[in-house]
């Protein structure tokens, strides 16, 4: 995961450095280390206000409200559960769920609902961080690709750490609220997942992992 304050100085403050001249080309500057002692300043100051706000009694309800359990209100496209008989092996039960699933009248029985809410996502997506790249981004004679790959790793990686990823929505059962996943890294005490070289680590979040996420 990339640090906050690379994602900020990235989304924010990113231009692509001046092309240097054909008889002495020069390689890029790393972008993801050449962070300004400010950028440290922001970092601290927004660490404390994760601690602080841990303390706080309201802080698990934060974004609580971003619901989108009004999908439910839309339920074409939607099918009821298939009728199992009592007493079935998992197997059985499998089966007829498999059966349901390729008949003709059947599928997934996903409420269209659900599906445009994810590809709308997908949409907002590009569609906000191709009006940043082009915003931050000086366009030459050639086509800056390895800026684009840049700016888009860290773009993914901002997405997903405010919980707007693949894994948020109605289709993975997050309804209420589905924008979750920043507010889970940065709770002392959430589960996480070591690596298997760092099983002697603690399954929970300390303040040393929010640090690391906030930071």
């Amino acid at each position: 995961m990339l640090l906050f304050t690379h994602l900020c100085h990235g989304l924010l403050s990113w231009r692509k450095p001046p092309s240097p001249p054909p008889a002495a080309p020069s390689a890029e500057p790393d972008l993801f280390l050449t962070v300004e002692p400010m950028w440290w300043a922001v970092a601290a100051v927004l660490f404390a206000a994760v601690v602080l706000c841990n303390k706080h009694p309201e802080w698990r309800s934060v974004g609580s409200r971003l619901s989108v359990l009004w999908l439910f209100n839309y339920p074409a496209g939607g099918l009821p559960p298939p009728e199992i008989p009592k007493r079935k092996t998992f197997l059985e039960v499998s089966d007829i769920s498999v059966e349901r699933i390729h008949a003709d009248k059947g599928g997934l029985g996903i409420p269209n609902s659900f599906l445009y809410w994810h590809w709308a996502m997908v949409l907002v997506y590009g569609g906000l961080f191709a009006a940043i790249f082009f915003a931050t981004t000086p366009l030459g004679s050639a086509f800056p690709y390895l800026t684009l790959l840049h700016k888009l790793v860290v773009w993914f990686n901002a997405w997903e750490s405010l919980g707007l990823g693949v894994i948020h929505g109605p289709l993975h059962g997050k309804m209420a609220p589905p924008f979750q996943d920043w507010w889970y890294r940065l709770t002392p005490g959430t589960m996480k997942y070591n690596a298997p070289f760092m099983a002697f680590l603690p399954m929970r979040r300390n303040h040393a992992d929010v640090l690391v996420q906030a930071t």
